[in-house]
C-alpha cells in the first residue's frame, strides 16, 4: 500500500479542497489584521475550527500557507486578465477590461492583496523568488496589453513597463482605502478607477 509522503500527496477530495481554501481565507484575514509574524498556526486552526494537525496535513508550515495565498492570488489574476484580453475588441478596450477585472478581484480579496504586499518579506529567499516570478507574469501580461493599446493611440510617450508597474501597485493597494459601505457602490468604484487609469494612458 502506498503511503502518504507529504501534504496533499493523495488526490484531494472536494472536502479537502474546500478545507484548504478555508485555511487560506482565514490565514489571509489574520495576516492582514495581525501580520504574518503576529499570527500563529494555532490561531489559524482555531479560526478555521479545526485542530492544528489538520492544518499541517494540508500545509507543511506557516510559510507554505503564506506562499499559497500569494500563488492563489496571482494565478487567479493571470486567469482573469487573460480572459479579459482574449475577449476581443480594440487594444484599448482589452486594457479597460483587464483593469476592471483586476479592480473587481482586488475588491473581493483585500486580505489576499494585503498579505501578498506586506508579508512576502517573511518568505525564505527561494520561495520569495518564486512569488516574484508569479507577480512578474501578471505585470508582463498587462504591459503587453498596454503596449498594444499605445501602438493604436496618438500618444506614444508612455513606457508600457513603467505604466504596468504603476497601475498594478495602485490597484494592489486598494485595500488600504476601499470601504465596501462607502459613498460609491462597488461598480462605481470599478468604473471610476478604470476610467482614470485608462485616460492616463491613452488620449481618447
Amino acid at each position: 500500500m502506498a503511503s502518504r509522503t507529504g501534504p496533499q500527496a493523495s488526490t484531494p477530495t472536494a472536502v479537502s479542497v474546500a478545507l484548504r481554501e478555508r485555511v487560506l481565507d482565514e490565514a489571509a484575514e489574520l495576516f492582514a489584521r495581525k501580520s504574518y509574524a503576529g499570527t500563529t498556526t494555532e490561531e489559524i486552526a482555531d479560526a478555521v475550527g479545526e485542530l492544528r494537525g489538520t492544518v499541517y496535513y494540508h500545509f507543511e508550515n506557516k510559510q507554505a500557507i503564506l506562499e499559497a495565498i500569494q500563488r492563489r492570488m496571482t494565478e487567479e489574476l493571470v486567469r482573469r486578465l487573460t480572459e479579459a484580453r482574449n475577449a476581443g475588441g480594440t487594444a484599448a478596450e482589452r486594457v479597460e477590461r483587464m483593469l476592471a477585472a483586476f479592480v473587481d478581484y482586488a475588491l473581493s480579496r483585500p486580505s489576499d492583496f494585503a498579505t501578498s504586499l506586506e508579508d512576502l518579506k517573511y518568505l525564505e529567499p527561494k520561495a520569495r523568488r518564486k512569488a516574484e516570478r508569479r507577480s512578474d507574469a501578471v505585470r508582463l501580461l498587462l504591459a503587453e496589453a498596454i503596449e498594444d493599446a499605445l501602438a493604436e493611440a496618438p500618444r506614444r510617450n508612455v513606457d508600457s513597463g513603467i505604466a504596468a508597474v504603476s497601475i498594478l501597485y495602485a490597484l494592489a493597494t486598494m485595500y488600504r482605502w476601499y470601504r465596501p459601505r462607502g459613498r460609491l457602490s462597488r461598480d462605481e468604484v470599478i468604473g471610476q478607477v478604470t476610467g482614470l487609469l485608462l485616460r492616463g494612458l491613452i488620449d481618447r
